[in-house]
């Protein structure tokens, strides 16, 4: 038996109709099963339908949170959609390229670098188990399954959850299982013993664990928090997050609703929270701007709500189907006039799912939006994690009022050094109050005189100096005492991880910095963290810098600053940030 590996990664790539993508998740689950660890990310052409796709999946003994830098093993099921993707195709030196033989011989950008490039005949052997070209995929699992030493039955077993009950007109599970059979005794009569055996095999006892996606984490956490209402408009790559609480809230008495567009989705969530019921709303880039009015209504009316961002390559339309991290700006300050709201950014799937839940606690603690930065690359990001133990997880409930004794109810009378009030359900006796987004004095009513205007404007900013005090909101990796910095936010939060730990066994001295609480501003509690740095590099995909920016805009920065920043579209990969690192290269200047 060869040496076993700590971890592989494994790209499939084709048209999008091979089911490419179905044979990264079904390898994904058959690990799991097997008690490893994986990370599939999934790239698309710039169609929302149809097109060019590729699948990358790390599998180890260890959690992952980002895609492996390079490449072991390419499964290429036809040139013409794998050449779309050569930018991201980084094989490493000595990697294998599999393909079917009926494309012909690969681009020299692949075979340059790989050390095998093996024409495979899928389709004959598709034939021969009585299936047409339509399945290679599942051949092709069977294959890839045996090369990993993972277990056939493992594989089998995922493969049957996944096709189990397809109707006969299409194709019947038995076919399926034929394909995969058939292609994991090819594989074995060809090379008799796996060629990259994983550290953790079948042998070893699994582990029960979650797949999920960081979209889904964010709906796993809306569930816990207590989430009754959600409105959305379909909007790539954040749909997915409406469609699984269309299934799973309805169950615990919420409703989900498709909005005739953002500026609607917004306005009904605010109003199902005035009405008493936790509420979120979701969108990427675009549907975000449009929401930018309503954002302004819940902060002068004081009314909690979750506001969702999945980020994708903008401005405008953008690249509906790539990631970038461009959008922390209009998450600070969007919408008119001073309004404070609260940012989160989760860093991990996990950190969807724990942090969706601090979004409602906070939003419903300081009755203000609270806004959640995701991305396209984390929010559809698939991953093996460990389940979190969510019955732990705190989960905080509205503050109701009472009506007053004697006077008048003052919904906004509370005074500045205790900022937030409790809120009435609607139609309380003795609680009465107009809820809208005109200037109002204490009890409610208009008024435009500058001297409330000073007073209620000082007591909603007053809300936001509470949170920015609050400890827990800065991750650090790496050596706390080292001299040279790393810090990221959002889905970077996975690179900054693995370049911290990275640099340490090449001998270089890193810490990593992580917020999650972008706003408020954290200066009492980051900058001692940064005063104890010579050198901080800033990564973010952000051709402005917008982090960087951010960063100079609220704290006291090291003596050098080098800003890693560029556009999205492809995320970070390690060995970037590595390269930096060893180069050294000092104050950058960002134009």
């Amino acid at each position: 038996m060869k040496r076993q590996h700590a971890e592989i990664a494994v790209a499939f790539a084709g048209s999008g109709g091979t089911g490419v993508m179905t044979a990264g998740e079904l390898l994904l689950s058959t690990a799991a099963a097997c008690g490893l660890y994986g990370v599939l990310t999934k790239s698309f052409g710039p169609q929302i339908r149809g097109g060019e796709s590729a699948c990358f999946v790390r599998l180890g003994s260890t959690p992952f949170q980002k895609q492996a830098d390079d490449i072991d093993l390419l499964v290429a099921f036809d040139w013409r959609n794998v050449e779309r993707f050569l930018e991201e195709l980084n094989l490493r030196t000595g990697a294998w390229v599999l393909f079917e033989e009926t494309q012909g011989n690969p681009p020299d950008a692949l075979s340059s670098r790989a050390s095998r490039c093996l024409p495979m005949k899928w389709k004959d052997l598709a034939g021969r188990a009585g299936a047409g070209k339509g399945h290679l995929n599942v051949l092709v699992l069977g294959m890839v399954a045996f090369l990993l030493g993972l277990d056939e039955s493992a594989a089998l077993a995922a493969m049957t959850e996944r096709f189990e009950g397809v109707t006969p007109e299409n194709e019947s599970l038995s076919t399926q299982v034929g394909l995969l059979q058939a292609g994991w005794r090819w594989a074995e009569e060809t090379w008799a013993q796996p060629l990259w055996p994983l550290a953790s095999n079948s042998k070893k006892e699994a582990l029960p664990r979650w797949i999920i996606t960081g979209n889904q984490g964010i709906v796993i956490g809306s569930l816990r928090a207590g989430c009754e209402f959600y409105a959305g408009y379909p909007i790539t790559p954040a749909t997915d997050i409406m469609e699984e609480l269309s299934e799973h809230l309805p169950r615990q008495g919420g409703i989900v609703v498709q909005a005739e567009d953002e500026l609607a989705a917004v306005a009904m969530a605010i109003g199902a929270s005035f009405a008493g019921k936790k509420a979120m709303t979701g969108t990427s880039g675009p549907g975000f701007s449009l929401m930018a009015e309503g954002l302004g209504l819940a902060v002068m009316a004081e009314i909690p709500v979750v506001v969702v961002d999945v980020q994708r390559g903008g401005p405008s339309t953008g690249i509906p189907t790539r990631t970038e991290q461009s959008d922390l700006w209009a998450a600070l300050a969007s919408s008119h006039g001073d309004n404070p709201r609260i940012v989160l950014a989760p860093s991990s799937i996990q950190g969807c799912i724990e942090l969706t839940v601090k979004a409602f606690n906070l939003a419903e603690r300081y009755q203000v939006p609270v806004i959640l930065l995701s991305d396209q690359l984390l929010g559809g990001q698939t991953a093996i994690v460990d389940p979190l133990p969510l019955d732990s997880i705190e989960v905080e409930q509205r503050l109701l009022a009472r009506a007053p004794e004697a006077g008048r109810y003052r919904r906004f009378g509370t005074p500045i050094a205790e900022p937030v009030a409790p809120i009435p359900w609607p139609g309380t006796p003795g609680t009465e109050y107009t809820a809208d987004g005109l200037e109002h004095d204490e009890c409610s009513h208009p008024d435009t005189s500058p001297q409330m205007h000073r007073k209620q404007a000082e007591r909603r900013a007053k809300k936001l100096a509470l949170l920015a005090t609050a400890a827990g909101w800065i991750e650090r990796c790496g050596d706390p005492d080292a001299q040279v910095g790393l810090i990221g936010w959002g889905s970077t939060g996975g690179v900054v991880r693995e370049a911290a730990h990275a640099a340490q066994e090449r001998g270089l001295t890193v810490t990593g910095l992580i917020p999650h609480l972008l706003f408020p501003p954290q200066p009492d509690l980051l900058n001692p963290l940064l005063k104890t740095l010579h050198t901080l590099y800033v990564i973010e995909l952000s051709s402005l810098g917008q982090f960087y920016r951010y960063l100079r805009a609220w704290y006291d920065l090291p003596p050098q600053v080098v800003p890693i920043a560029r556009a999205g579209g492809l995320p970070f990969r390690t060995a970037e940030v590595l390269a930096e690192l060893e180069a050294g290269s000092g104050i950058r200047s960002l134009q």
